[in-house]
């Protein structure tokens, strides 16, 4: 049943459930109490002459901001545990709550009702099994990553793409111990969905499984997040291309004087050897010129249409070459 209430015997419960709230969800619960009422009344409890707020404070703080004497509330009887649990339940089941908050008002309550699981809290009706898993798993992290989980890149109020879910896509992604904590960071301060973070962590597995830590490093600092980056094959694939690959390139001299062995018939070149692959692009330049200048020599006999020819060939070699050297500063 619900009475009619002066806010001055109105008190705060003994344990708050909220960390923090957002100031400007504050301010737009006041202006909307101004102008429609107050659509869900609070609950409360008697004690000692005085009502005690079991869920609904921040109705009752911004009926205090529109300067409300009163407002209808709903009077329950309840004990001192049954209030912790009706309070822990209802500002669980909100999706307007902190997550880090969210996370420790759910241990509270499987404490209070001796719930072990997160299947026994499903069975209680308070939260789905999935739900209650990753909001667990949060209270597993970090201090600084349960409170950045939930607020925006700035801090400031609630982020709502930000989940705890996050979590379970990091560790099953199997990234390194040493690199969670890191992933999550990135995740809560730029507010990644659950699926990004999930991107995320396993381009970043790639490159630590290969012990690229400046690569890891990049992959923290990229923002903001870009599919195209964060690929899990693509990533792969970019260590594959530095394994040793072989070039046919028959009877050039100075190729194998730089690393290639008589009688060969390709050049092995290590792309991880940077001095090395200058050397084989150096040594094909040379090999370049003298082409051109053997053709310079010989062009004079030949007709209109096998010049046409030749040029033709060197301009789409020499546009297939500049465009490559474009694309090679963009390759990440």
């Amino acid at each position: 049943m619900t009475e009619t209430i002066l806010l001055k015997n109105i008190i705060p419960p003994p344990i708050p459930i909220r960390s923090e709230w957002s100031e400007e969800e504050m301010k737009s619960l006041t202006a909307s109490i101004k102008k429609h009422g107050m659509l869900q009344p609070p609950a409360v409890r008697e004690i000692l002459g005085k009502y005690e707020i079991i869920f609904g404070q921040r109705r009752v703080e911004a009926a205090r901001r529109a300067r409300w004497q009163a407002v209808e509330a709903i009077v329950m009887k309840a004990t001192d545990g049954e209030s912790l649990s009706l309070s822990l339940i209802e500002n669980i089941q909100r999706e307007d709550m902190i997550p880090g908050d969210k996370a420790h008002a759910l241990q509270r309550l499987m404490q209070e009702m001796n719930l072990k699981t997160a299947t026994a809290v499903e069975k209680a009706g308070v939260m789905p099994r999935k739900s209650a898993s990753a909001l667990i798993n949060l209270l597993e992290q970090p201090d600084d990553v349960i409170d950045m989980v939930g607020l925006d890149s700035g801090g400031r109020g609630i982020e709502r793409r930000t989940k705890p879910l996050a979590m379970d896509h990091v560790q099953r992604a199997s990234v390194a111990g040493d690199h969670q904590d890191d992933v999550l960071r990135k995740a809560a301060r730029e507010g990644l969905t659950a699926k990004q973070t999930h991107s995320v962590a396993k381009t970043i597995r790639v490159a630590a499984d290969n012990q690229d830590d400046m690569r890891v490093r990049a992959l923290l600092l990229t923002y903001p997040f870009s599919l195209r980056i964060h690929d899990e094959e693509r990533e792969s694939q970019r260590y594959q291309s530095m394994l040793p690959i072989e070039i046919p390139i028959p009877g050039v001299d100075d190729i194998k004087e730089n690393g290639g062995d008589e009688g060969d018939d390709a050049y092995t070149v290590d792309f991880t050897d940077f001095d090395k692959l200058l050397s084989l692009i150096s040594s094909t330049r040379a090999s370049f010129n003298t082409i051109k200048n053997a053709t310079d020599r010989l062009a004079i006999g030949f007709d209109f249409e096998q010049r046409k020819r030749i040029s033709a060939d060197f301009v789409d070699l020499g546009n297939e070459i500049a465009a490559f050297g474009e694309r090679i500063k963009l390759v990440e």
